[in-house]
């Protein structure tokens, strides 16, 4: 039995590699591609539209999709319960997010003041509708992830990014400007959407009685505490490329998120290990076994830590051939100095992201959101003491000392809040050595 559930999660996290892997060569395949027809500047215009886009998507999902993630896992065996939590978060989501694509649309008009550039102002206007599809559409996915449906995740978010690609094949064919690109997070989005809404009915067909107004309340007030959580981890990811926005060009901006888009796709890869590890997490969180969890991170020590090693030798030896000889993007050479400094910082911090939502699965929604205001606000706080000195390279450092710091302010919390210490153990090491 034991053989059948190692195999099982094997290969739950083999589709979602793979749906990863999607994803990773998706973004690379977008950059790509847009460079090609707008070079590095229209690539900053198009990543600062995706940047502020991602930000306000956290604002309309509104902190839902992890009150969903917790109580679905929470209460997987009652099937009782979980059609009403998992369709009124449904609902919560969808009237937050209408709220703040009503918000998004008029208050885009002043983003040239900001920005000074209106091609910014007229694609984020363009993602307005797109944020009411993302939000409907991360509560659903955490649903499936909640209910242990990997393969089906998987599956889902390589849909997404494959129809990314194809409207952004579409509206550049159309001689679109960088703006109009911003509808390629609409249309895909709302296509998504029709695809998970029909799964999720098909897992969890009992949608009539999926309006319960106690659990309403209670994934919107869960949603309150804990939303500034995912906001500040998103302004977190992009805070650099916006803060290179308003001091540097877009050139530089270009260059940059070309290189922070090839950080993204391989910080997808833990996202995989963490969405695996979630569900358990909440279960041995619930059951109060501090034994089992810090066993879980030993083993996740190892493999990391190795595995990131390998991947940044690798990664600093290929570059320049990839990127030069092989797809013939000379002009983007420049951003191999910014992907090394960033990939430095995130393989430090590889061991400790697949526990970073531990806070929030012990039920301390509001110590995970300051843990993740105190880390942007080093963040920020770096970038906009050294982006003025150093342009792209300062953000670059910046952004990778936050990241470290990241995982001090983790431990710390974890040993305050939880009571034990997420550290590694030569003595658990001569162990396995043995076994």
């Amino acid at each position: 039995m034991r053989s059948v559930k190692k195999k099982s999660f094997a290969l739950d996290i083999f589709f979602n590699y793979l749906s990863l892997l999607v994803g990773g060569v998706s973004g690379i395949v977008i950059n790509i591609y847009i460079s090609y027809f707008y070079g590095p500047q229209g690539l900053g215009v198009f990543n600062q539209i995706y940047a502020i886009y991602i930000i306000l998507s956290q604002l309309a999902v509104g902190g839902v999709h992890l009150s969903a993630l917790k109580y679905i896992a929470s209460w997987r065996g009652s099937s009782f319960y979980l059609s009403k939590i998992a369709w009124s978060s449904f609902w919560v989501a969808l009237f937050i997010s209408t709220f703040f694509a009503i918000m998004c649309y008029v208050a885009s008009f002043a983003l040239f003041l900001v920005f000074k550039n209106p091609e910014i102002a007229q694609g984020v206007r363009y993602t307005a509708l797109a944020l009411v599809f993302f939000s409907c559409n991360k509560v659903m996915l955490f649903t499936l992830n909640a209910l242990r449906e990997m393969r089906l995740l998987a599956f889902w978010q390589g849909i997404r990014f494959l129809l990314m690609i194809l409207f952004v094949i579409i509206l550049t064919r159309m001689n679109a400007n960088p703006a109009t690109l911003g509808l390629t997070f609409t249309f895909s989005e709302g296509i998504l959407f029709l695809g998970l809404l029909i799964t999720n009915i098909y897992k969890l067909p009992l949608i009539q009685k999926g309006f319960n107004t106690n659990w309403i309340r209670t994934h919107f007030l869960f949603g309150l505490r804990g939303f500034a959580n995912g906001l500040i981890l998103e302004v977190n990811t992009r805070v650099d490329i916006l803060l290179l926005g308003i001091l540097t060009n877009d050139v530089t901006v270009g260059l940059y998120s070309f290189a922070s888009m090839l950080i993204e796709g391989i910080v997808g890869f833990l996202v995989v290990i963490r969405n695996q590890l979630n569900p358990i997490l909440a279960r041995l969180l619930k059951e109060n076994k501090k034994v089992e969890i810090i066993s879980l991170f030993q083993k996740t020590f190892i493999y990391m830590y190795g595995f990131s090693f390998l991947f940044f030798c690798l990664a600093a030896v290929m570059y320049v051939p990839v990127f030069s000889w092989v797809l013939n993007l000379n002009s983007f050479l420049e951003s191999r100095s910014f992907f090394l400094i960033l990939l430095s910082g995130l393989c430090l911090y590889s061991a400790y992201f697949p526990f970073e939502n531990i806070l929030m699965l012990s039920g301390y929604p509001g110590r995970q959101s300051f843990l993740a205001f105190f880390s942007t606000m080093t963040n920020v706080f770096l970038n906009i003491c050294l982006i003025p000195i150093w342009g792209g390279y300062g953000a670059a450092i910046a952004t990778a000392i936050s990241i470290c710091m990241t995982m001090v302010y983790l431990k710390f919390m974890i040993n305050k809040c939880l009571n034990f210490k997420l550290q590694f153990s030569i003595s658990f090491f001569k162990s396995l050595k043995k076994v």
